[in-house]
């Protein structure tokens, strides 16, 4: 079992969009940015780059933009959050937080797409979206068709109802697996005198798009003689939802995934998919140290972003 930790911070920068007042001093405005940004290079346009929103976030918390404003809202959620811009700042601004701060303002001021609350509440109740996705997975033939090896596209008909929204015949997304990870595998793969017992974090898409990866992680993790527990209870990791501004949804999330990895006994927690690792995962918060991302071979320290207020 894990220490619990004692001190959490009272604020974040998800919670009051002034907390995130230092990092925008630190950009210096050189446009740096600009030369690896996916969206200028598309759209060309200053709105469309990190520094383009630094300079809406000063003018939000000066008082001369509206954060609900719905061009500063579109404005905002143009940015794939890939932060390429922050390898190419020399002043290390940190606008993955500057980005996702201005998202939750701007839920907090107006709520949820009736959309995304949809799909968020279903991911907070772990047998509702398990369901919805294996029913995914048997249905997926009437509208997608096979496009690659591992991948689908859409069918002409949804195709045409969806083209305004670029979901065209071109779209290609992964299938959905006909059996998840976690049905494959039991809950304790044991070894002989381990030299280490791990939690397996699968996320879901290891869980549900690509099993055959997460298989494949076990028995590395088997042949190096290491015994692997896979809670039932684990969820989402919480990305998908941050990214959208939903901070209360990822601080759900957060707190179901640490009780499942408080309960499981081990020594470490493992991952292998990039989002589920990254630095910004409650569960990396909550064990900075703790966890390891197979993917990247790494081990995560303690720099990383506070997401939870309070216990």
């Amino acid at each position: 079992m894990f220490p619990v930790e004692k001190s959490i911070p009272v604020r974040t920068v998800y919670d009051d969009l002034a907390a995130i007042q230092s990092e925008l001093d630190k950009c210096m405005h050189c446009g740096f940015c600009m030369a690896v940004c996916p969206i200028y290079k598309t759209t060309k346009t200053e709105s469309g780059v990190a520094r383009g929103k630094i300079g809406v976030a000063e003018a939000v918390m000066a008082g001369n933009l509206q954060i609900d404003d719905q061009d500063v809202v579109d404005m905002l959620f143009n940015c794939l959050v890939c932060k390429s811009c922050m390898q190419n700042c020399p002043t290390k601004v940190d606008f993955g937080r500057i980005i996702l701060a201005l998202r939750c303002a701007v839920v907090r001021e107006k709520g949820l797409p009736w959309v995304k609350k949809a799909i968020f509440s279903t991911l907070k109740h772990q047998g509702v979206f398990d369901l919805g996705m294996k029913t995914g997975a048997r249905l997926s033939g009437l509208l997608f068709r096979q496009a690659g090896q591992q991948a689908i596209a859409p069918r002409a008909s949804l195709a045409l109802l969806g083209k305004s929204a670029g979901f065209d015949q071109n779209r290609r997304l992964p299938a959905l697996a006909k059996k998840p990870l976690r049905d494959r595998l039991p809950d304790v793969l044991p070894v002989g005198n381990p030299v280490a017992r791990v939690a397996f974090f699968t996320g879901c898409s290891f869980n549900y798009l690509y099993p055959e990866v997460g298989e494949d992680l076990v028995s590395v993790l088997q042949e190096n003689n290491i015994a692997v527990v896979i809670p039932r209870d684990q969820g989402c990791c919480g990305v998908p939802v941050l990214v959208h501004g939903d901070i209360e949804s990822i601080r759900r999330l957060g707190r179901k995934n640490i009780d499942a990895m408080d309960n499981s006994g081990v020594d470490y927690i493992v991952t292998g998919c990039g989002s589920c690792g990254g630095p910004g995962n409650t569960i990396i918060r909550k064990y900075s140290g703790k966890i390891r991302c197979m993917g990247r071979g790494r081990i995560f320290g303690a720099a990383v972003p506070m997401i939870f207020p309070r216990c």
